[in-house]
């Protein structure tokens, strides 16, 4: 090689060196958590100030907090992606942590203690915690993440077949679960306080908007033995009556995850809970959050909600500036438009056909539980 070529080499190489050396990082622990696949996916905001901030202000956050209730958006690539990195920034701090899942119901408990144990395999946990499709493209990074940090999971939520039944009954909750067999009394909350206001407002709101279907009679209750016997069915209630009933119901969604939740922290005052929840439940002083400062008023709690958006643009909208301590927009793919008209059809649309935000998890059906449509 000559002199010539040498020289050529020597001052590109050194060129491009100088080139890479001027190019500014990207702090991706601060941005993201550490994940590129995040990047310009999300925006946090404070939710008091309206303030960007970055991930690793939410997690500092969340580190000075006893439990952290974090309103998801189901099914939501990103936002399940945020919460595995914000799980896995807090199992890294000294202070251990405890994941509670709406998604898991109470008598199933045994079933994902098991699995983590590693006394189960993947595919008879499912089976047995009833975990549908959406498990495997949502939640399942948290558990397997769980299972292997030795982070305990609270089956948090009321089984189904008992929020129906008390839905489709006449009875006030303290007779309910008296009449219930003691075998099922463990798997509700021990009261369920009514609340009224903002969140009462909210969920009536909702149910003008998706009203329960009334085509189909109700199931009979035969095939839930243990059940209270159910002196009215759901579908000869007036509407004022089915929705009053249907909001029971939803608090007793919310009694039974802050009853868990306040449960374990009692037990283990130590330990950090990240609850994942629906974000209907914790919005604007939902009806969880509002039951766990009831259970436990002296614990630091930091609420997340979790907004989707198209336009990428992630403007903090005027009304979410009090929806949660901490509000985050993450990028959702945009409508889908088709190519050409659909061909009419001669039949309408059946008024029980589930909102485009119901929640593909395995999840109460919106006729006796109506926080299935009430995730926005």
């Amino acid at each position: 090689m000559t002199k010539r070529l040498q020289f050529y080499f020597a001052s590109t190489t050194g060129l491009l060196l100088c080139g890479c050396a001027s190019l500014p990082r990207v702090d991706l622990e601060r941005r993201t958590g550490g994940s590129a696949a995040l990047f310009g996916q999300f925006q946090a905001y404070d939710g008091a100030s309206g303030r960007r901030i970055a991930f690793a202000d939410v997690v500092r956050r969340c580190r000075a907090a006893d439990v952290v209730l974090f309103g998801e958006q189901h099914s939501d690539s990103v936002c399940n992606q945020l919460e595995a990195q914000l799980l896995a920034a807090l199992a890294a701090d000294r202070r251990p942590v405890a994941l509670a899942m709406e998604f898991f119901e109470r008598d199933t408990q045994a079933s994902l203690d098991a699995y983590l144990a590693n006394r189960i395999d993947e595919a008879a946990f499912r089976e047995q915690t009833r975990q549908k499709r959406a498990y495997a493209l949502s939640h399942r990074p948290l558990i397997e993440l769980c299972r292997s940090a030795k982070v305990p999971v609270i089956a948090a939520n009321v089984p189904r077949r008992l929020l129906r039944a008390y839905s489709r009954s006449n009875l006030e909750f303290d007779v309910y679960r008296a009449q219930a067999e003691p075998a099922d009394q463990r798997w509700l909350p021990r009261s369920n306080e009514l609340i009224e206001g903002r969140y009462h407002d909210r969920f009536m709101e909702i149910m003008k908007r998706h009203p329960p279907p009334t085509s189909r009679p109700a199931k009979a209750l035969t095939s839930a033995p243990t059940s209270p016997t159910t002196t009215r069915p759901a579908g000869s209630q007036p509407p004022k009556e089915r929705a009053r009933r249907s909001f029971l119901a939803q608090l007793l969604w919310d009694s039974t995850m802050s009853e868990s939740v306040a449960d374990f922290r009692a037990t283990y005052p130590r330990r950090r809970v990240l609850l994942i929840v629906g974000s209907f439940h914790v919005a604007y002083e939902g009806g969880t959050q509002a039951k766990l400062r009831e259970r436990r008023p002296d614990d630091r709690v930091v609420t997340i909600v979790y907004r989707d958006d198209t336009t990428g643009r992630f403007e903090l909208a005027a009304d979410d500036r009090d929806a949660g301590d901490i509000v985050i927009y993450g990028i959702a793919p945009p409508p889908q438009v088709p190519a050409r008209p659909p061909a009419p059809t001669t039949a309408p649309a059946t008024s029980g056909e589930r909102p485009a935000s119901a929640p593909t998890t395995s999840a109460p059906a919106t006729a006796t539980a109506a926080s299935s449509s009430l995730d926005p």
